[in-house]
């Protein structure tokens, strides 16, 4: 990921945009959901766009200018059946962009 960040500077000199778009959906019941399951979920559809954000934020915050894009299920915001776990790190990323928003 660090390596993308410079290349990418190192082309255009500096970074306009950043969108997290990876992660996927855990489907079944939460009882019938494995603590190793639910960890796996969090690691890639929390602590990945959060790696994202704190390699970039430097870069951003020096340069001034820049925006980040996370693109979250529509889960987030509708109860769907099955989809619990989906809700819950998006739920947990929106508050974690509100507060890095504030800060802004």
């Amino acid at each position: 990921m660090q390596k993308a960040i410079e290349q990418t500077i190192a082309a255009f000199d500096k970074i306009d945009v950043v969108v997290n778009n990876a992660g996927y959906a855990l489907v079944g019941s939460f009882e019938k959901l494995t603590n190793q399951e639910i960890r796996q979920n969090f690691d890639v559809n929390v602590f990945g766009t959060l790696n994202v954000i704190r390699k970039v934020m430097p870069y951003l915050r020096k340069q001034e200018s820049g925006y980040i894009f996370n693109i979250a299920s529509i889960a987030t915001y509708i109860a769907i059946v099955g989809v619990l776990v989906v809700t819950m790190p998006q739920n947990y990323l929106w508050s974690v962009c509100l507060n890095l928003w504030q800060m802004t």
